[in-house]
């Protein structure tokens, strides 16, 4: 059980222990055979190992930093030919908060109320220096590679957190931070691109927090740092209530068992409430700024979690999403579900890593079901295994099932393995008879479902069955080799764990992402370019105007303001632009479509707001 338990959370110490025998192989060649500083003759002189430039202390650091910009620039390959948002409403939002905070003007709020602010407060930097929407949107996603790379260097972390020798986690680390659940969301302007990075820190610091072995100084640090991870992932989503509240539960277990010293205690009380404090202080700010609503999100949460007729929806799309978490990490998450059960109620887990295995299970299933509860009733399959909410654990949970590979002996992996497939089979004949009869009625938007499209072979329907059995093939793949060869097959599982995560990476931009994106450049774009709108103007949109046009204009007129109301009813006095309904009757003038305009203004065209060969629905107005 020993073992299990290190798979699960590490050993308990500061100092991660590298107990099997594969991780002290390959330490040793790290290390040499001291540990100390030693010298080697060359041609007769003595030259010194362990100092200076030349010295293998150097070489970790440079490596990671080296994995590190490969990480960005992988990233920054796949989006090179992406220049404006096109996930609405959510990407025009984020991208209105930051250029409000870059010291922009105030616009029409795309989502209907104001988001957490964490997000835009990160890409500020590039709405401020970008001299355009596209410029700017490209330095978005340059900052998204920057940012989501760090998956990387957390995760190496992490693993070694979790006992890995400091080979075998940076080539798993690396392998994970290139796994399509983490990389796809930072080919958009979303949260996503920043909360498996948080998730990582979190956990982190709190299992050092947790852990004896650490000074009362180092252990207050990582109580502030796992605080504030917690309370910045809140200000960044909603989800990251989920993580508050289980942070809030554990430090109340904490003080009732007083395993953390006080001043560990009161660090993380104090990272709390410096992340909460910033998120009501950016609400406040926005607020302020754009006379909008706050988020309704929570309270959409709320009524359907205690709404007794929502009892089998809500069940049903939590294990909805378990299903599509445990085959977009090929079966890996599932292991790591087992492991984490096994450290939270088995025998022999210590401390840190019975309570971190606790809190990520928690996190899981309180993100899923509270996902699952918020979420509207509609019209789209992904709403019932829906991929992004769960992704912020995707990165943790794949590397604790890479670290059951080398931690477990061959008897422990293979029950744990097994206990994967069951788990996922489980849900996979749950998704089937009870979620998939609804497939029918409802419609496929592959964004909500890139992984699942691209590994059941068809991203035009979702193929269950197919998806489950590549995900456990590729599971079996990972495991067999080293059920049969133990160490010797580590190296080559990982670097094999690597070259698929990028394929599979690879093949979502190019098949989902891109096309994705295409298919929205007309209302990015046509639209402003066909009604002859500039980025400096100041423009009223009627109701009638298609609904992405109104989501994506406030971005894209980059340096005017947007109204989305009835301009024959209500017009601002700044506006110089209004697109008004066009008259039924085509045949009717222009000027028809508003005839009590104000003097000043005249029509200059009838376009469309549906697509570039649709029939035009309204009519441009401009003021002299």
């Amino acid at each position: 059980m020993e073992s299990v338990d290190s798979a699960a959370g590490g050993t308990g110490s500061t100092r991660p222990a590298v107990a099997e025998p594969a991780d002290r192989a390959g330490d040793r060649s790290e290390r040499g055979s001291s540990g100390v500083v030693g010298s080697r003759a060359v041609g007769g002189r003595a030259v010194l190992r362990g100092r200076g430039l030349t010295s293998r202390a150097w070489f970790l650091p440079a490596a990671l930093v080296a994995a590190y910009l490969v990480q960005v620039a992988f990233r920054l390959a796949l989006v090179t030919s992406f220049t404006y948002p096109s996930v609405h409403p959510d990407e025009d939002a984020y991208l209105v908060l930051a250029r409000i905070l870059a010291g922009g003007r105030n616009t029409y709020m795309p989502a209907g109320e104001v988001l957490p602010g964490g997000y835009p407060l990160l890409i500020t930097p590039a709405l401020w220096l970008g001299h355009s929407a596209e410029t700017a949107y490209r330095l978005v996603l340059v900052t998204n590679a920057l940012l989501n790379a760090l998956v990387m260097p957390a995760t190496y972390m992490f693993l070694r957190r979790l006992a890995l020798g400091r080979k075998l986690a940076f080539l798993a680390a690396f392998g994970v931070a290139l796994i399509n659940p983490v990389v796809f969301y930072s080919q958009f302007a979303m949260t996503d691109v920043i909360f498996p990075l948080l998730v990582l820190c979190w956990l982190f610091c709190m299992h050092a927090w947790l852990s004896t072995g650490g000074s009362r100084r180092s252990r207050a640090w990582y109580g502030a740092g796992s605080g504030l991870a917690a309370s910045y992932a809140m200000a960044t989503h909603d989800r990251g209530g989920v993580m508050v509240a289980i942070t809030c539960a554990v430090l109340l277990l904490v003080l009732v068992l007083r395993w953390v010293p006080w001043a560990a205690v009161f660090s993380m009380a104090a990272g709390l409430a410096l992340g909460v404090g910033l998120d009501k202080f950016l609400v406040h700010h926005f607020l302020a700024r754009t006379h909008s609503i706050p988020s309704a999100v929570g309270t959409a949460v709320f009524q359907g979690l205690f709404d007794r007729t929502l009892l089998d929806r809500n069940l049903s799309r939590t294990l909805g999403q378990f299903w599509y978490f445990c085959t977009s990490t090929w079966g890996l998450g599932a292991l790591a579900i087992v492991l984490c059960a096994v450290a939270l109620f088995g025998r022999g887990s210590s401390r840190p890593n019975r309570v971190v295995a606790g809190v990520m299970l928690a996190t899981l299933f309180g993100v899923a079901l509270a996902s699952a509860s918020g979420l509207p009733s509609d019209t789209r399959v992904d709403t019932w295994v829906y991929a992004r909410y769960l992704t912020l654990l995707a990165p943790a949970m794949f590397a604790v099932g890479l670290a059951g590979l080398v931690r477990l002996s061959r008897t422990a992996l293979i029950r744990a393995s097994l206990a994967a497939v069951v788990l996922t089979v489980g849900l996979t004949a749950f998704v089937v008879v009870h979620i998939s009869p609804n497939f029918k009625t409802l419609g496929i938007v592959p964004w909500g479902l890139p992984d699942a499209l691209i590994l059941g072979g068809d991203t035009n329907d979702l193929h269950v069955l197919r998806t489950t059995v590549v995900s456990l093939l590729l599971l079996a793949l990972v495991v067999v080799p080293v059920v049969l060869f133990r160490r010797k097959a580590l190296l080559p599982v990982l670097v094999c764990v690597a070259l698929l995560a990028a394929a599979e990476t690879v093949a979502v931009t190019e098949q989902i992402s891109k096309p994705w994106a295409a298919a929205r450049e007309w209302p990015a774009t046509g639209f402003m370019e066909d009604a002859g709108i500039t980025p400096t103007d100041n423009v009223v949109l009627t109701w009638s105007t298609d609904w992405t046009v109104q989501k994506v204009l406030p971005y894209e007129v980059f340096r005017g303001s947007v109204w989305v109301q009835d301009p024959t009813k209500h017009l601002p006095a700044a506006a110089n632009v209004a697109v008004v309904k066009a008259p039924d009757d085509q045949s009717e003038p222009l000027a028809a479509s508003w005839p009590d305009a104000p003097a000043g203004w005249y029509p200059v065209k009838a376009v469309t707001s549906h697509g570039s060969t649709g029939i035009p629905d309204v009519v441009v107005w401009r003021k002299k």
